[in-house]
């Protein structure tokens, strides 16, 4: 029927994303840190997080809170790490408190996640392959296996994101 490119029908759509709200949020972040020298290496230990007083989205014209809808309010890192010669060994904390949540049936709030990670780092004295700088890693996330809290809706995953306990093995070299 459209034998001739000329004469063909053509449809363009233009798909381009379009930014329809904003979000605005009010808080309190913190980073605390302290380093200290010891017969047994550098000791590390640091505090970061947020905490959200309030979260507002506006949509077109209309201005929603979304504190009541979802999200922790408290988010916290804190870290503890030793370096002792060519070692670096890191425990590291991630807390995310619970919230309340409303609309969702047989449940009134999501419980909090605070999976603990570790972290074994070795920097080679000799250059490997010619490279320098090289690195071997050793990481375990969620040590103790805790499951993320539980919501009673798609995704069904409240508060975290790890399930299970994760193993990475990590080589780095910069040249």
């Amino acid at each position: 029927m459209y034998d001739n490119p000329a004469t063909t029908p053509w449809v363009v759509i233009d798909a381009e994303g379009t930014n329809f709200g904003s979000m605005y949020t009010d808080g309190i972040d913190f980073n605390a840190q302290y380093d200290r020298r010891t017969p047994f290496g550098e000791l590390l230990a640091t505090a970061q997080g947020t905490y959200s007083l309030q979260r507002k989205q506006s949509q077109l014209t209309r201005m929603v809170s979304l504190l009541r809808l979802s999200g922790s309010r408290l988010l916290v890192r804190g870290t503890l790490g030793d370096q002792y010669h060519r070692w670096f060994v890191r425990f590291a904390v991630d807390y995310s408190s619970g919230y309340p949540v409303f609309s969702v049936p047989d449940q009134n709030r999501v419980g909090a996640f605070h999976p603990v990670n570790a972290t074994v780092t070795y920097r080679m004295k000799r250059h490997v392959f010619g490279v320098k700088h090289t690195l071997l890693m050793f990481k375990v996330e969620n040590i103790a296996n805790e499951n993320p809290s539980y919501l009673n809706e798609p995704p069904f995953v409240g508060n975290g994101n790890m399930l299970g306990r994760l193993f990475e093995v990590g080589f780095t070299a910069k040249y």
